[in-house]
């Protein structure tokens, strides 16, 4: 495992969002990475210390550590279901619309405030004259792009609240299906005028020109927005992954474990009433909560599993499955 330490930015925005993951305000995280692509981010593992990336050790671990294991909840292992947005709970369209505004629009709608020196530079790039509008400062870059080193961006905050209801309910009805998205990126502004007269209300104008100009020059990112909201409250393998076991002796990895998953797949299936992933990486393993181990499995495997608080399921004897696996949390 390799651990980071990250300073991000100190706007009030970043950490805003950062204190939405640790609970912290600090700007300086722990980033654990476990070889094939697990990671967290923590400021539980180590405490920074100042802008100086010396971390202290503690005496905790993170997960699982001191710390309770918070309830498993939906997989995170999903597959694109077919439900349309309107189908799924209030809480997730709203969470959803969010994230869409802040991946896709933000860059549109964020306030921006550009201070410039007024060097001779400057004032002789555009005729005697210091810049007073957007277009001045493209055409200083034309004029000569080093001329930008004299210009700063400062960059407000933006939330995606700010935006009026006529305007989420745009992205809302866009985020529907992928018919839907099809409609909207073929005539965005009829698109917005029909959800307009449906609503009784209408966009800003500089709500309309974020999604018209999105539209024209980003869409790969909105079809690539609607395909990250369908996944992420479809069906999923419930956090599960069955691990059978590797022999290093052996060219061919584990035949025994391999027929014995082959012949419980069917049988599981119908008691859980999901596909579960499998397989014979540990590292792959790792990424899920429950972890059923079968033939061949070592203890080594089981330890270090069982230690980073995943719950181990014990059927390395071979034997086939008989009961359903017990619900997740609530879900009873």
């Amino acid at each position: 495992m390799t651990l980071m330490i990250a300073d991000i930015s100190d706007s009030f925005s970043t950490i805003r969002k950062i204190r939405s993951w640790t609970g912290d305000n600090d700007n300086i995280l722990a980033i654990s990475y476990q070889v094939a692509g697990w990671t967290t981010f923590s400021n539980t593992v180590f405490a920074a210390q100042g802008q100086v990336a010396a971390p202290a050790v503690q005496i905790a671990w993170d997960p699982p550590g001191e710390y309770v294991r918070p309830p498993r909840g939906p997989s995170q292992h999903t597959y694109f279901d077919g439900l349309k947005l309107s189908n799924r709970d209030q809480e997730y369209q709203h969470i959803a619309v969010n994230w869409f505004i802040d991946f896709v629009l933000s860059g549109y709608l964020r306030p921006r405030r550009y201070v410039v020196e007024p060097t001779l530079a400057v004032q002789y790039a555009l005729g005697g004259r210091l810049p007073q509008t957007l277009e001045d400062i493209a055409a200083l870059a034309q004029a000569d792009p080093g001329l930008l080193q004299h210009v700063q961006c400062i960059e407000g905050d933006f939330e995606p609240d700010q935006l009026s209801p006529a305007a989420r309910q745009v992205c809302l009805r866009l985020l529907e299906d992928e018919e839907s998205l099809a409609r909207f990126l073929e005539s965005p502004a009829g698109f917005i005028e029909t959800v307009e007269a449906q609503v009784g209300s209408r966009l800003t104008a500089e709500e309309k020109l974020a999604l018209t100009r999105a539209a024209s020059e980003k869409p790969d990112a909105m079809r690539a927005a609607l395909d990250s909201v369908a996944l992420g409250r479809a069906h999923g393998d419930e956090n599960t992954y069955i691990l059978i076991g590797v022999d290093p002796r052996e060219p061919v990895t584990g035949q025994r474990g391999m027929r014995w998953l082959y012949e419980q797949l069917d049988n599981f299936v119908a008691l859980n009433h999901f596909l579960p992933a499998f397989g014979y990486f540990v590292t792959e393993a790792r990424l899920r909560y429950r972890v059923i181990l079968g033939p061949g499995v070592s203890d080594r495997d089981k330890r270090f599993l069982e230690f980073f608080g995943h719950e181990a399921i014990d059927m390395r004897d071979g034997s086939p499955f008989r009961v359903p696996l017990d619900p997740k949390p609530g879900t009873a």
